[in-house]
């Protein structure tokens, strides 16, 4: 994708290529790389799996996730390995491993979306909380996942609640892109881009507004 140059059309492709990876922040964030250490990498592997011609999600024992871009045949990691969906207790402590007993294969369905393929993955914690995730991929929307994500208490003991996290994803920096980008999506008397890269001394208003002509400038 040409950066210099995003059209209204582009971005909301990206952005669909990326629709899960947003980070809430409750717990802290996963290493930054691609290419973890071999021993904290021991034993890690996808054991289910999901994709489309555009993106691919892959879960390991512990239902921890991550991200691939898929281009052709190749994948690049878009995320690395980590909870991407837990819960908070009113103690302040974090329920966000499961570990996995039940997953089927990618099945296809077909509702008011159309055509796709889902899969459905579930786990249990060590405080008998079980996690059933829902991922469903629309064939007429390649690249976004639909993501459903359901709790249920299976131990005798109640278990308050104060919050839960869905999508917890960090992406990883990319050389072909800088760091961070801005996307405004306003309209501007310059016309200038949606998206921007965020350089040093980059200022520019956020309002996600439509008070500027739309015609190049002037009130038409």
């Amino acid at each position: 994708m040409d950066f210099n140059k995003t059209s209204r059309r582009q971005f909301v492709q990206m952005a669909a290529g990326t629709a899960l990876a947003l980070r809430h922040g409750l717990l802290p964030a996963q290493p930054t790389t691609a290419e973890p250490t071999q021993a904290a990498d021991s034993g890690r592997r996808a054991v289910a799996a999901i994709g489309d011609s555009t993106i691919r999600i892959e879960w390991d024992s512990s239902l921890q996730a991550r991200i691939l871009r898929v281009a052709g045949q190749h994948t690049t990691p878009m995320t690395a390995w980590g909870p991407a969906d837990y819960l908070l207790r009113d103690d302040g402590q974090h329920i966000a491993r499961f570990t996995l007993h039940a997953h089927d294969s990618p099945r296809a369905i077909e509702d008011a979306n159309g055509p796709g393929t889902q899969l459905t993955l579930s786990g249990r914690s060590a405080e008998g909380i079980e996690k059933t995730v829902a991922v469903t991929l629309y064939a007429r929307y390649p690249g976004f996942a639909v993501v459903r994500v359901a709790y249920r208490n299976g131990s005798a003991s109640i278990l308050s609640i104060r919050g839960w996290t869905q999508g917890d994803f960090l992406l990883l920096p990319s050389p072909a892109a800088p760091g961070f980008w801005s996307y405004s999506g306003a309209t501007y008397e310059d016309r200038r881009d949606w998206v921007q890269p965020v350089t040093r001394g980059f200022t520019q208003d956020n309002f996600l507004g439509m008070e500027a002509s739309d015609y190049g400038g002037g009130t038409p």
